[in-house]
């Protein structure tokens, strides 16, 4: 059998110490395990990067562990990419990190993996959501299993780009429907 390859992304260094870490060793033991990159970037300030990395590793890696804290887009931004850019059904295991000093800034990065619409993002298993610490070591152990949900990406919405009168108009006869 061939090792599981994975990928890990995370949005702070910070995060490494505080959140992954007991994950991390666990994937460390693991013989049917190579973990192929630990990337720390963020998606608000090094975008170009994030996606360069993404490209650079599609090929290489099995499935992305992708963690963060606080609004947390870079699981969701990266499990996009892959899917709808791509076209590449990599499974993506989404973690929310906690925040010790803002049960808000635990509740958005959790809201940002499990509330997108459609989302392909795997980001529970039987004992919850992947959330902080354990929920990053339940994840590597996920991950390490190699079982995952078939990534059926959902067919994109249109884009419409209108006039401001276009939107306007647009705005008015749907709200006259309801």
């Amino acid at each position: 059998m061939a090792k599981i390859r994975i990928g890990i992304m995370v949005g702070s260094d910070s995060d490494l110490e505080k959140q992954c870490l007991k994950g991390l060793l666990y994937l460390q033991k693991q013989a049917d395990v190579e973990v192929v990159c630990v990337i720390t970037a963020s998606i608000h300030r090094n975008t170009e990067e994030v996606l360069t990395f993404l490209d650079e590793q599609i090929e290489q890696v099995d499935v992305w562990i992708i963690g963060a804290g606080w609004a947390n887009h870079l699981t969701g931004i990266c499990a996009a990419y892959l899917f709808y850019t791509k076209k590449v059904s990599t499974p993506v295991i989404g973690v929310a990190f906690r925040d010790p000093d803002s049960e808000a800034h635990t509740t958005a990065a959790r809201l940002s993996i499990t509330e997108v619409p459609g989302t392909q993002v795997i980001y529970e298993d039987r004992d919850g959501i992947f959330i902080g610490e354990d929920g990053f070591r339940r994840a590597c152990m996920r991950a390490a299993k190699g079982d995952f949900p078939d990534i059926v990406p959902k067919a994109p919405k249109p884009t419409q780009v209108r006039t401001l009168s276009e939107a306007i108009e647009f705005a008015q006869e749907k709200g006259e429907e309801a």
